[in-house]
């Protein structure tokens, strides 16, 4: 090995110090994989059986250590008591503790929840765009939020706090039961109004625990018939891509190339690097994105064979999954 031309005590000290490291390793190895074993104690929440051990609303998937914390706080109170912290945002925002939310959120123990960013660095050894929430938890009919403060006198801005019910949170937010970030208090009103007017386009069913059983709250709606698909994967259909146009070759059209109002967003140059379209390209109406690659039109129509023959013609609706919530315009004081 690469350690041969060392003298003899060289290299028994290099061994000696390899089996302390590995020896640290399987301790440390040891540790996540029983606390991670701990958090994820089999019971059952919602029908899902594999979860709701120690932390039953926190303690699925990918688990943060502060999701615990306050799944702890929340077990500990008193039932007429109140508890607040300080936490990321991802509380009442991120996938993996939206059951923890929603619990709280529909059983009426979410008092208030405050929304800070420290993009004015509030702490100048946190970076920028890091967000906080400063929580409270009690029984309240009705929830209070500030969101997108970065300074401590805008939690009293009447402009900025919004209220909502066990009920607002169904209407906007009904398959997730997650938090809604709105800037204003007309924001969010105005949200209110036009969910009311439109329900969401697909619901699934929502339950809840009562007395250590499950109870379906509201069955799942979806009068469109519609169905979540991803037709191509960057990763596992490369070999259908082709990297230059050709007779019954369709443009495929990239997440990076569109944007909600505008579908020539982006594009790709001949040497494979992508940029904004400029100003001067759009006002030519004949103008249009450059794709990366191209696609056999026979393997498109193949993804779309299964539309309802009920319907004359195939539509298809593209969404992100990923929003950023920065992008609303921002409440000037």
């Amino acid at each position: 090995g690469a350690d041969q031309h060392l003298p003899p005590e060289a290299r028994d000290l290099m061994a000696s110090s390899e089996k302390r490291l590995y020896a640290e390793f399987i301790t440390a190895r040891r540790t996540a994989e029983a606390t991670s074993m701990f958090m994820h104690v089999e019971g059952s929440i919602s029908g899902k059986t594999g979860e709701g051990g120690r932390y039953p609303l926190t303690g699925v998937g990918d688990v943060n250590t502060y999701a615990l914390f306050a799944e702890t706080i929340l077990q500990i109170k008193s039932a007429t008591g109140r508890a607040g912290f300080i936490v990321p945002t991802g509380i009442a925002t991120d996938d993996s503790t939206k059951l923890f939310f929603g619990h709280i959120s529909q059983s009426g123990q979410l008092a208030s929840l405050y929304d800070i960013e420290n993009k004015e660095a509030l702490f100048e050894s946190v970076h920028r765009s890091f967000k906080f929430s400063l929580v409270t938890l009690g029984q309240s009919p009705v929830a209070e939020f500030v969101c997108f403060a970065s300074q401590p006198s805008q939690l009293t801005d009447p402009r900025r706090r919004f209220n909502l019910t066990p009920q607002e949170f169904q209407l906007i937010n009904p398959n997730t039961l997650t938090c809604p970030m709105f800037r204003s208090e007309r924001d969010a009103e105005i949200t209110k109004k036009l969910y009311r007017a439109a329900p969401v386009l697909m619901r699934d069913a929502l339950f809840e625990e009562v007395d250590c059983a499950t109870k379906l709250v509201t069955p799942a709606v979806n009068p469109w018939g519609i169905k979540f698909s991803t037709m191509f994967h960057m990763s596992n259909d490369s070999h259908l891509f082709q990297d230059n146009p050709a007779d019954g070759l369709l443009p495929l059209f990239e997440a990076k190339l569109i944007h909600q109002f505008d579908h020539r967003w982006a594009t790709y140059t001949a040497d494979g690097d992508s940029r904004d379209m400029t100003l001067f390209e759009k006002q030519d109406p004949s103008q249009t994105a450059r794709p990366r690659y191209w696609v056999d039109e026979r393997e498109v129509l193949a993804r779309v064979a299964n539309v309802p023959a009920r319907l004359s013609k195939a539509w298809l609706l593209s969404h992100t999954e990923g929003a950023y919530s920065t992008n609303i315009p921002e409440l000037k004081t």
